[in-house]
C-alpha cells in the first residue's frame, strides 16, 4: 500500500533526474570552458616566452637589433628593427611605445636601426674630434675622476680604463699610465720644451716648430686636454717609440684595447690623415661599439667621424 510520502517521492523522481542531468551538463560546459581558457593562457605564456627568446637573441646575441612586434618576424631572424636614438649622455630612448620589451641601452652599447645602420650619434661626447684642424671647443668642460694611481682622466672613462688595466695585469702585462689628462698649460710647457730640443737640430724656429708639431700636439689641440686619451707603456719598455708596438704591452693593447672602448689613435700608415706620427702607446676612448667598428675596419677617428657625417656607418 503506497502512502502519501511514497506518492510524493515518485512524483519528485523525474524532477531529480532532470536536475541531476542539468547539473551534469553545466559541469561539462564549465569544465570545457576552463580547459579552453587554460589552453589559451598556456599559449599566451608560450608566445611571450618565444618573444622574449627572440628579443634576447637579436639584442643580446649580436648587440645590434632590437625587435618590436615579433608577430611578423622572418624565419632568418633578421627582423627589421625599430630605430632607437642615442643622446649625448648615451641613454637610448625607445621610439616605438609598442615594442615587445622596453630596453635601456648602456653607455657601452649602441643599437642598430633600420636597414642595418648603426645609430652612432655625431654629437656623442666620445667621438669629439680634436686634431690640428679641430681645436678643443672653447666652452668644453671636463669633469675629472681618478684611477687607482691617483692620475686624472675624464670621470666617465675611469671604469673602462681600470677594467683594461686589470685585464692586462691578469694576463701578466703591467701597463703604466704615462700620460693621462693634461691641462692646456701643461701641454704648452711640454710643447715648448720639445721645441727647444728641436732647435738644437734646426737653424730656425719654424723648422723646429714643425718638427715638434709632428710629435707633440699643439696646446689647445691635444686629446689629453679632453681627458679621453692616455699614453700607456710598461716597465720593460718605458720609452715612447715605435718599437713599443712589438713589445708584450704593445701587442696586448693592439689586440684588446677595443674591448674596453679604446682605439689606437695614431696608427702606422695613417700619418697623412691624423697629422701625427705612429704612436703605439697613445690610446683614445670612444666607447666599446665604436672602438670595435674603428679597429675592425682599420680606421682612424678622422675617418670614422667622416663616415658618421655621411651616414655611412653600416654593420657588416
Amino acid at each position: 500500500m503506497r502512502t502519501v510520502d511514497n506518492l510524493q517521492n515518485e512524483r519528485n523522481q523525474p524532477m531529480k533526474k532532470i536536475g541531476t542531468l542539468l547539473l551534469l551538463i553545466v559541469s561539462l560546459i564549465l569544465g570545457t570552458f576552463l580547459i579552453v581558457q587554460n589552453e589559451k593562457a598556456a599559449v599566451i605564456i608560450f608566445d611571450q616566452q618565444e618573444d622574449d627568446i627572440y628579443y634576447e637573441k637579436n639584442v643580446s646575441g649580436n648587440g645590434y637589433y632590437r625587435t618590436g612586434n615579433t608577430d611578423n618576424k622572418p624565419d632568418n631572424e633578421t627582423a627589421e628593427a625599430e630605430p632607437e636614438t642615442v643622446s649625448g649622455n648615451d641613454t637610448a630612448a625607445e621610439t616605438d611605445k609598442e615594442a615587445s620589451s622596453p630596453r635601456t641601452v648602456s653607455e657601452n652599447e649602441q643599437e642598430e636601426g633600420q636597414s642595418g645602420k648603426t645609430l652612432f650619434s655625431p654629437d656623442d661626447w666620445r667621438y669629439i674630434l680634436v686634431n690640428k684642424q679641430h681645436p678643443i671647443p672653447e666652452d668644453y668642460e671636463v669633469e675629472l675622476g681618478s684611477i687607482h694611481t691617483g692620475q686624472k682622466v675624464d670621470a666617465r672613462i675611469v671604469d673602462d680604463l681600470e677594467d683594461m688595466l686589470s685585464a692586462a695585469a691578469e694576463d701578466g702585462v703591467k701597463l703604466l699610465v704615462i700620460s693621462p689628462y693634461r691641462s692646456e698649460q701643461k701641454q704648452k710647457g711640454l710643447f715648448d720644451k720639445k721645441v727647444k730640443r728641436a732647435l738644437r737640430n734646426n737653424e730656425n724656429y719654424l723648422d723646429a716648430y714643425k718638427e715638434t708639431a709632428q710629435a707633440v700636439t699643439i696646446p689647445g689641440f691635444s686629446e689629453h686636454e679632453l681627458g679621453l686619451a692616455v699614453d700607456l707603456t710598461t716597465k720593460q719598455h718605458i720609452t715612447l717609440d715605435a718599437d713599443y708596438a712589438e713589445t708584450e704591452g704593445g701587442r696586448w693593447l693592439s689586440r684588446h684595447c677595443m674591448e674596453y672602448g679604446f682605439i689606437l689613435r695614431y696608427p702606422l700608415g695613417k700619418e697623412k690623415i691624423t697629422g701625427i706620427e705612429f704612436e703605439p702607446w697613445h690610446f683614445r676612448y670612444v666607447g666599446r661599439k665604436a672602438a670595435e667598428y674603428i679597429m675592425e675596419h682599420d680606421l682612424t677617428l678622422e675617418e670614422f667621424v667622416q663616415r658618421l657625417s655621411r651616414e655611412e656607418i653600416v654593420q657588416d
